[in-house]
């Protein structure tokens, strides 16, 4: 049994466990392909930081009898992400509408950077993410957008994750390290 609420500081190094269990630099290669995965880390310092921050939304999901936490999401305001990942409109590839619709409506999207559990934990991510749709509406998010890679590793169970929540795929992103993330939109 799991319960969903907001994270506080408290709960970051609960978030930094679940994330470094979810890297995939961390995974063996026989689970990528199974279980989805995470790429970028952040550290301790950067989630204290931002689980105050307005502009974002961090929710955990904690085992009922251990109370520790077994999962997460993290989303900014697009504002936000685009003060953090500044080259990133540079890098769009998609059709004139939908970059109109992420330059014009930044206030309105919610970008989700990570949805992650613990091993073990099934549901737990389906959850998070039908908790944070919820909260999105109520502040009156119009979108949610999230990034799942492409290439070099195609995070295939990710894009069945997200599908199943009518998330579509409305173009794709290259950064500077060449990794291709598809870019994944919800109306909320």
């Amino acid at each position: 049994m799991i319960k969903i609420s907001f994270a506080k500081k408290e709960d970051a190094a609960g978030i930094i466990s679940v994330l470094q269990e979810d890297l995939v630099i961390n995974k063996a290669k026989k689970d990528i392909a199974k279980e989805g995965f995470l790429v970028y880390p952040f550290d301790l310092k950067e989630i204290k930081k931002w689980v105050s921050a307005k502009k974002c939304i961090i929710l955990i999901a904690k085992d009922y009898q251990k109370k520790n936490v077994v999962g997460y999401t993290l989303g900014y305001n697009l504002l936000f992400w685009k003060k953090l990942k500044a080259r990133w409109y540079g890098g769009i590839s998609a059709h004139k509408e939908i970059k109109s619709l992420l330059i014009n409506n930044e206030k309105n999207i919610l970008y989700l950077r990570h949805i992650a559990r613990k091993k073990g934990f099934i549901g737990v991510g389906t959850e998070l993410l039908k908790s944070l749709l919820l909260i999105a509406k109520r502040k009156e998010y119009k979108y949610l957008l999230c990034e799942i890679l492409e290439h070099p590793i195609k995070n295939i169970i990710s894009q069945r994750f997200f599908r199943r929540f009518n998330f579509k795929r409305v173009g794709f992103v290259v950064y500077l390290d060449k990794f291709v993330w598809g870019l994944y939109l919800c109306k909320l």
